[in-house]
């Protein structure tokens, strides 16, 4: 039961801290950038004055799978890591919680997976430039929920 428990905190605090970087990730418009120029999932800036891609340029499918993907993935990140300490906390390893907790931190990693390899490829083919200070923090953060997700993994019900 404590190795459940010490399990539990690891994998609620790796999922936990994947959901910042997630959201990080998702927010900031830093997926590409070159000499003051910056591009992210929802705004373009250039010296500081930002615009909305929307009113910018036409949205490119990938670019609409990344932002829904992302987005996805910080819902469902915060759900993962609510369930799996909700199990922490009452010490119900056996419970229906446990499962469910495993299970959407699956499904958040292959939302995060997908939406940063989608957003990637999408700045890439677009405008050939290397991958910005958001695309590294979505990386970060699918790791962490990877990471997270196995460790859940192995939390055995009691």
């Amino acid at each position: 039961m404590a190795n459940a428990r010490i399990l539990g905190i690891v994998a609620a605090a790796l999922i936990g801290a994947a959901w910042v970087f997630y959201v990080a990730g998702n927010a900031a418009p830093s997926w590409t950038g070159t000499n003051g120029y910056s591009n992210g999932l929802w705004q373009t800036c250039y010296s500081g004055s930002c615009t909305k891609l929307d009113d910018f340029l036409s949205i490119d499918s990938k670019l609409l799978a990344a932002r829904a993907f992302m987005t996805l993935a910080c819902i469902v990140t915060p759900f993962a890591a609510g369930c799996l300490i909700f199990v922490i906390v009452m010490n119900k390893f056996e419970s229906l919680f446990l499962w469910i907790g495993k299970c959407l931190s699956s499904v958040s990693f292959i939302f995060g997976l997908i939406g940063m390899a989608t957003g990637i490829s999408y700045f890439n083919s677009e405008f050939s430039v290397s991958p910005g200070a958001a695309a590294a923090v979505s990386i970060v953060g699918v790791i962490l929920n990877f990471i997270g997700a196995i460790v859940a993994g192995f939390i055995r019900a009691a």
